[in-house]
């Protein structure tokens, strides 16, 4: 995955796509998850190593980030990812709107703690925006169940082609 910045004097500042993500498709023909995004979309702001813009694809965030939309993603997430809007790696589970083990979603975990002052998480629940999609919970056995692969920054552009 490309994680640095490049710049264009006709174009200023850009971020560059990265080559993980394809588009998908499931059995009944509906695109989901995330998709990489071919231009090279002008960002104002600060840009980091780790930044990446890809386009997100699913009705199950709107309408914060509606069908179709690139978004500026940060990898990796850094302090607690409770609350924030991330794209996840599922290990032993798919989003039930893509089939795909790839999703754009609302994170929150509850958490354990043992004898000796640690924690650890029991569940993770990945929420929709769109009240037409069920959550995703995940059942966490082993810390690699799910792999929190960056957190979305910022909606750049809706629904373009």
């Amino acid at each position: 995955m490309t994680s640095g910045v490049t710049s264009g004097p006709e174009h200023g500042m850009q971020i560059p796509r990265p080559g993980l993500f394809c588009t998908v498709r499931n059995r009944r023909g509906v695109v989901a998850g995330v998709e990489p995004f071919d231009g090279e979309p002008d960002v104002g702001g600060s840009l980091r190593p780790g930044m990446f813009v890809a386009r997100v694809v699913g009705r199950s965030m709107e309408p914060r980030i509606p069908d179709g939309s690139l978004c500026l993603f940060q990898a990796p997430v850094a302090g607690s990812r409770q609350g924030r809007v991330v794209l996840v790696e599922l290990r032993d589970a798919v989003d039930p709107e893509s089939g795909q083990r790839y999703t754009v979603k609302r994170y929150d975990s509850e958490k354990a703690g043992a004898a000796d002052g640690a924690w650890r998480h029991v569940s993770v629940t990945l929420s929709p925006l769109n009240p037409e999609y069920e959550p995703i919970v995940v059942t966490v056995d082993d810390e690699a169940d799910i792999q929190v692969v960056a957190e979305v920054l910022e909606v750049l552009a809706k629904d373009v082609e």
